[in-house]
């Protein structure tokens, strides 16, 4: 996990680089639609996001854009109606690289527009899913267009020993601050 050292899309607690072992285990192909989250609330196993601003829900012609807005209770909940879970921050991470040491989804390129939806900035809000050529990986969207929950929150200290330093054997299935606040 993390980065290498120096490289210059790596934040200074991304370079540690921990060993990880993880189960093996599944993850959707695309982020969730306005169209799926939309049945959910239907179906009334989740509730309605919020419809202001830049947000997709209701919005004519976002039905396949992925849904924003939601908090990370709404996401848990609508994983949960399908009988699914959120991926950990390791499982997201490894799913999103392209191979061990690539920093993007299709490898170390850097992004483009024709790779991902990355200048957040503008005002033109989300892409449709499927927008962009998959991942080597076979996933579509894990860099650009909308950001994502993980099960666990982020916790800078996970991979250090009791010590403070970091530790060399390989963390087996990491989960950051289980008590953590999520919003």
């Amino acid at each position: 996990m993390g980065c290498q050292k120096g490289d210059d899309a790596c934040f200074s607690d991304e370079e540690s680089s921990p060993r990880v072992q993880l189960s093996p285990f599944h993850m959707d192909t695309t982020e969730v639609t306005v169209a799926a989250y939309t049945q959910c609330v239907h179906d009334g196993n989740c509730e309605a996001t919020n419809t202001e601003d830049d947000c997709n829900y209701s919005k004519a012609g976002k039905q396949e854009h992925p849904i924003n807005c939601v908090t990370w209770y709404q996401s848990k909940k609508d994983c949960e109606a399908q009988g699914k879970r959120l991926p950990t921050e390791a499982e997201w991470e490894h799913a999103a690289r392209a191979q061990d040491e690539d920093i993007y989804p299709w490898g170390k390129t850097k992004p483009t527009d024709r790779l991902a939806r990355f200048n957040l900035d503008s005002d033109a809000g989300t892409e449709k899913v499927k927008s962009y050529p998959a991942g080597a990986n076979g996933l579509y969207d894990m860099a650009g267009n909308m950001w994502e929950w993980v099960e666990d929150c982020y916790d800078s200290d996970i991979y250090k020993s009791r010590s403070g330093t970091m530790t060399s054997k390989p963390h087996h299935q990491p989960k950051g601050c289980p008590s953590g606040r999520r919003v």
